[in-house]
């Protein structure tokens, strides 16, 4: 089976969602209300190089061990969304058709949702909103939340990552994200966490983000933001 990112594809069946994934096609288009096209949180966030190098640690690694990195990444990656989907369908109550997934990776993945199960179980959030799509006209810039939840009143803004840490370009997407919600929408979030689930295990860990935090990852997020501007203008030359 080909290992790439997955977009879903719907059906209604007797009012129960049936959820199946197809090949992506492409990636979701991010426009401004003029209908101009703006770009994507996470490939602003690209230009920062966070985490490069420990992926260059990593491809060493990876080829010592006889391993085609670029494959080994396009697994995790599929595996990774393949985490995202079945935990939004369990938030939104629906099926997911696993006609073209693996034993093994259907096994996998649902550790994770296991350990988001327990989650859910011990802080019984209220749902607000799942992979809500925003474009912020301030910033010039789209991104995916992935959660909005009330959580002991609070009103939270949860990312969900299953990489195997937790680093500066995630704390700089989710503040960004948290100014996007702000924009266009009259409550604003009180409460930032990452839920950093395992691909292949039941650990899960709650990283609540403080106000310094995101503060600096709001810094992080404007400079990438200005670096593809000023790149995409040189490209222009």
């Amino acid at each position: 089976m080909n290992k790439e990112e997955f977009s879903i594809q719907e059906s209604n069946i007797s009012e129960k969602k049936i959820v199946k994934h197809q090949p992506r096609k492409s990636h979701i288009k991010y426009k401004l209300k003029s209908g101009k096209l703006v770009p994507g949180t996470t490939t602003v966030l690209d230009k920062l190089g966070y985490g490069k190098g420990a992926i260059t640690g990593w491809t060493v690694k990876q080829y010592k061990e006889g391993n085609d990195p670029a494959e080994v990444l396009k697994y995790l990656a599929y595996l990774g969304t393949l985490c995202h989907l079945k935990i939004q369908c369990h938030i939104e109550n629906w099926t997911l058709d696993p006609y073209n997934i693996s034993k093994e990776d259907w096994d996998y993945t649902d550790l994770s949702l296991k350990a988001f199960k327990k989650w859910e179980k011990r802080l019984n959030p209220t749902y607000i909103e799942s992979e809500r799509v925003i474009v912020s006209e301030k910033f010039q810039c789209g991104g995916t939340l992935d959660l909005v939840v009330r959580i002991d009143g609070q009103l939270t803004l949860a990312d969900i990552k299953s990489a195997s840490s937790v680093h500066e370009a995630h704390i700089a997407q989710i503040a960004a994200y948290e100014q996007y919600w702000n924009e266009v929408e009259d409550e604003p979030i009180e409460n930032v966490i990452i839920i950093q689930v395992s691909r292949t295990t039941e650990n899960l860990v709650i990283h609540s983000i403080c106000k310094e935090k995101r503060e600096i990852g709001l810094k992080m997020f404007r400079h990438g933001r200005s670096l593809y501007q000023l790149e995409k203008e040189y490209k222009k030359l």
